[in-house]
């Protein structure tokens, strides 16, 4: 499976936008954070859209005539949402991919 120019070029821009999001983000809750804090917040959003809409989407594009658009829309929302929000929907993507493989998911809470 190789990867056309314009599925890398889709992808590039829902991490940009994700990434971008979140440092909006940032700068709108207006707390004191170190530069590699609001890095590793806008890479980490930027990382959890690609891997969030690449599950979601598969292959881009869907059809000739399909719009990147909303999925872009998507990804601007996950880079705004909080990283506890963010952490929470991991855990519960984990949990769900463990249950559909059969096995008891590791519960970190205990």
């Amino acid at each position: 499976m190789v990867l056309t120019l314009l599925e890398m070029q889709f992808y590039g821009w829902v991490f940009l936008v994700a990434s971008g999001s979140c440092l909006i983000r940032t700068f709108r809750d207006n707390e004191f954070a170190r530069t590699r804090a609001i890095l590793g917040r806008c890479l980490s959003s930027g990382i959890f859209a690609f891997g969030g809409i690449a599950i979601w989407l598969g292959r881009y594009p869907l059809a000739a005539d399909s719009s990147g658009v909303p999925f872009l829309a998507v990804a601007a929302f996950i880079g705004l949402l909080d990283k506890e929000l963010q952490t929470k929907a991991v855990e519960w993507v984990v949990s769900w991919l463990f249950s559909k493989m059969g096995a008891n998911p590791p519960d970190g809470n205990k």
